[in-house]
């Protein structure tokens, strides 16, 4: 991903100070602070089937899979982005969870991000903490961040 001001007028960027400097066709690097969406996947658990679903989901994301029980994971490709020296990316994700009936008590959803190669791992747990398949048809929407941190 990198971003782009293009001229319009043809003519070059007299003041230094904008955004781009001098170059407003040059690729502007991306600095600590910034905070950009590289995913959103929206997949569903089925309990009548035992099937995970992938039914929406962004340009680069991969489909979802069931690695093992109550473990779905997909890709997520951030287009290598521009950035700026002495900075690195760093992965966040949120999710949501809409049971399609009563979701049991105690059990519970996480996600992560692996920081070396951008997979999504979203976990379900049961209320004995173990790794456990949803018993009720779940949808779930998982929107993953990429931020740009200073080098520690």
């Amino acid at each position: 991903m990198s971003i782009w001001h293009s001229k319009v007028s043809g003519e070059a960027n007299t003041d230094p100070d904008l955004v781009g400097g001098e170059d407003w066709d040059a690729e502007h690097p991306l600095g600590a602070g910034t905070l950009l969406p590289v995913s959103a996947t929206s997949i569903v658990w089925n309990a009548t089937s035992s099937t995970l679903s992938t039914y929406a989901r962004t340009r680069g994301t991969g489909l979802a899979s069931r690695t093992e029980a109550g473990v779905y994971t997909f890709s997520v490709d951030d287009y290598d982005p521009p950035l700026r020296s002495g900075t690195y990316k760093a992965y966040t994700a949120v999710h949501s969870t809409s049971a399609r009936g009563a979701w049991p008590s105690g059990w519970r959803a996480e996600v992560s991000v692996d920081q070396d190669y951008a997979d999504v791992t979203l976990r379900v747990f049961d209320d004995t903490n173990t790794l456990a398949d949803p018993t009720v048809s779940v949808d779930f929407t998982v929107l993953t961040f990429m931020g740009i941190a200073p080098d520690i």
